[in-house]
């Protein structure tokens, strides 16, 4: 029974004494069964929502696994008949002696390795991506490699009048990588500097010892890296703003295999540039 004088509820009794509540205590009760029911079915709704979003994972990373799968697949298929293109375009360019016929030759020769390096790229990205890419350690001789690299780019840079020079520490000595892989961001790096940069420029190559780690770094005189790039430039088939001069092309393939690269050799990357001032991938490895 209600007393409004008193604000009482009677709600019966307990161990023959009656028991009483305050209304404000009721109002609190059922507020606070309220808020009770409401987080239960806010936690159901939750709990449904990170099932569903558990499922599209897996959804997609089982998609993702299929493109990569098929990726791979296909790259191979493609590789052999692009490979038996180059080698006849390579044959004939010996004995064909009509300048027109050698002009189409050149341009399937050299159309058929593009396109290889392509076919390459996209195999290393499959297997990086499906965790099949091994490294083959052993002590590989630094400056001979850097040398090595640098004599191959110069023919190209030549056609630009770009200057490709080293910078080798005369302690760089040895260190424990894979050999390809290293020599692999090498040419990348160093043909990315090469591409973006304009005529009569100056691309410089460096390694050195800095605590403990080995460095390896490719400085150019090109256009330089917008700072809306920079956070994309590792990506897969994101190519930035700037573009590669004297006609050149580029898939986007190539700093992401980099990046990749360096990570298996539980290496760093590290990308410095200024608009008009050039770019330097600096690459350090730690020494085992």
């Amino acid at each position: 029974m209600f007393n409004s004088q008193q604000g009482l509820l009677r709600a019966g009794s307990a161990g023959g004494r009656p028991y009483r509540l305050f209304a404000g205590e009721s109002t609190m009760l059922l507020a606070g069964i309220l808020v009770a029911a409401f987080i239960a079915v806010l936690c159901g709704v939750v709990m449904r929502l990170m099932a569903s979003l558990a499922r599209k994972t897996k959804e997609l990373s089982e998609i993702n696994k299929t493109k990569d799968r098929f990726l791979g697949m296909v790259a191979h298929d493609l590789r052999t008949p692009l490979t038996v293109a180059s080698g006849v375009a390579s044959v004939l360019m010996e004995e064909v002696k009509d300048e027109e016929h050698l002009t189409l030759l050149r341009l399937i020769g050299s159309s058929s390795k593009q396109m290889l390096a392509m076919i390459d790229d996209l195999l290393d990205v499959s297997q990086i991506a499906s965790g099949t890419l091994e490294l083959r350690l052993r002590e590989t001789d630094i400056a001979g490699m850097v040398a090595d690299a640098v004599a191959c780019t110069r023919l190209i840079a030549s056609t630009k009048e770009i200057l490709v020079r080293e910078d080798v520490a005369a302690d760089v000595g040895t260190a424990r990588v894979d050999p390809d892989r290293l020599r692999q961001i090498l040419d990348n790096l160093i043909g990315n500097a090469v591409k973006y940069s304009p005529e009569k420029t100056r691309v410089t190559v460096g390694a050195r010892r800095e605590s403990g780690r080995l460095e390896l770094w490719v400085q150019d005189q090109g256009p330089g890296i917008r700072e809306e790039d920079l956070s994309v430039i590792f990506a897969e088939f994101v190519k930035g703003s700037a573009r590669p001069t004297e006609g050149a092309s580029s898939h986007g393939l190539g700093l992401a295999i980099v990046k990749r690269l360096v990570d298996l050799h539980r290496g760093a990357i590290r990308l410095d540039s200024e608009i008009g001032q050039g770019a330097r991938f600096t690459v350090s490895f730690p020494l085992f």
